[in-house]
């Protein structure tokens, strides 16, 4: 087993969809391979242990401010702007970084990540699916020094637990109070469906989901390559109206692009818009079950 290090990154000011492309792409442009987790505060980057300060550098090159922790395991990084907005069609755009994996060098562009993301996903005939029944919601339990609200939430995570869900994702910081992406339906487990306890709204999100079991532990670049490809698509090109969003879960399994309902059909064509992935498949794909 590998070690890791975390770096939460604030994501003040910036478009959900956007952050997740300049925390990305300057890695995926490293060649390093991480994981991607995006709470209700913050985002969270898990990269491996012997790769911190390259990774360190790659984000500061890139307008990322970098606080260490004092415990020195992990590091808080800030964003003071976003330095990718304008590039993401831009096919110069590229790491000076010399890092590069064994074999054959990374792509050199964000464009180039996207080509190689969705080429290698076709010939390991991964495609997105989503499950229309599982309908998500984003929260966070309440900051507040009461034990009544600190054991209730724990209650009701442990209760959700029990229930073998579908969709549950729970992100503990020491700075933050739990995060969680979990089935609404979930909900019901905590008093008065959280209410009082849970920070929430009535957005509701999807899941697009990819099975990458059949990819090697070290791939590097999909997150990129994504989320490259959703704001190419459905981004407003860097005028500030109708941004999309969007957010990322990596599991050991699989990765998970978290949009809201309004949305989940625009990205899921996007997705498939890929001469190797027929957009003819659409119908059939809305319609799967994981």
């Amino acid at each position: 087993n590998d070690d890791f290090v975390v770096l939460q990154v604030g994501g003040e000011g910036m478009e959900a969809g956007q952050r997740v492309l300049d925390l990305t792409a300057p890695l995926a442009l490293a060649g390093i391979s991480i994981f991607f987790i995006t709470s209700y505060y913050s985002d969270f980057v898990l990269v491996p242990f012997n790769a911190k300060s390259t990774v360190i550098s790659a984000l500061e090159e890139r307008g990322f401010a970098f606080e260490p922790v004092s415990n020195g395991h992990g590091a808080n990084m800030t964003n003071v702007s976003s330095p990718l907005h304008s590039h993401i069609r831009n096919s110069s755009s590229s790491s000076s970084l010399d890092l590069q994996p064994p074999g054959t060098p990374p792509p050199a562009t964000v464009a180039e990540w996207q080509t190689k993301t969705f080429s290698t996903l076709h010939r390991n005939d991964i495609l997105p699916l989503v499950n229309e029944s599982l309908e998500l919601r984003s929260c966070a339990g309440y900051r507040s020094d009461s034990a009544d609200i600190h054991d209730a939430i724990q209650l009701g995570i442990l209760k959700c637990l029990l229930t073998n869900p579908r969709f549950m994702s729970i992100t503990l910081t020491q700075t933050d109070t739990v995060s969680l992406t979990l089935d609404q339906e979930l909900l019901s487990q905590f008093p008065s469906s959280g209410e009082g306890i849970l920070l929430q709204n009535d957005q509701i999100y999807f899941a697009i989901v990819f099975d990458l079991r059949k990819l090697p532990e070290e791939s590097t670049g999909i997150i990129c390559g994504v989320a490259g490809r959703l704001l190419e698509r459905l981004g407003d090109g860097g005028q500030g109206e109708g941004a999309f969003n969007m957010s990322y879960l990596s599991t050991a399994r699989t990765g998970n692009v978290i949009v809201r309902e309004d949305e989940v059909n625009e990205a899921l064509a996007a997705l498939l818009e890929e001469e190797a992935m027929s957009v003819d498949s659409l119908d059939g794909m809305t319609n799967s079950h994981l």
